[in-house]
């Protein structure tokens, strides 16, 4: 691979929280996922499948309860509503995620294995309304 890569994947998902999502993923291999501490993403769960490959996933439910990205989108959405004449949002975790993916051009595996990784993760969170995402 030539190029750093990078994908990521929305996606709507029933586990209660990030820590379930940790020891299933764990429980799942083939990786260990670690729970980070983001001012911007809160506490997203990251691993490294594979030599020169980050992977993380972030909760949007983290997204609206105090971080930077939470607070900024919060802000726009507000900032939105009124200029348009519409009612203000209200913030809630409605249970949607996301996990990306970046590969260093050093990496060992090409994204096609990968992506079969993270999908087969997905399955095993229960994932549904998988979409790309460019968000966040």
């Amino acid at each position: 691979m030539a190029t750093p890569v990078s994908w990521a994947y929305a996606f709507d998902c029933d586990v209660a929280s990030t820590t379930e999502m940790q020891t299933l993923l764990n429980a799942a291999g083939p990786c260990s996922w670690g729970m980070g501490d983001s001012v911007w993403y809160g506490s997203p769960l990251r691993c490294s499948p594979a030599e020169g490959v980050k992977a993380r996933i972030v909760d949007s439910g983290e997204l609206t309860e105090g971080t930077a990205a939470g607070l900024a989108y919060q802000a726009e959405e507000l900032r939105k509503a009124v200029n348009e004449g519409r009612p203000l949002p209200t913030f809630k975790h409605e249970g949607r995620c996301q996990i990306s993916v970046e590969m260093a051009a050093t990496a060992t595996a090409n994204r096609e294995e990968i992506d079969g990784v993270v999908r087969g993760l997905l399955e095993r969170l229960g994932a549904r309304n998988i979409t790309d995402s460019t968000e966040w």
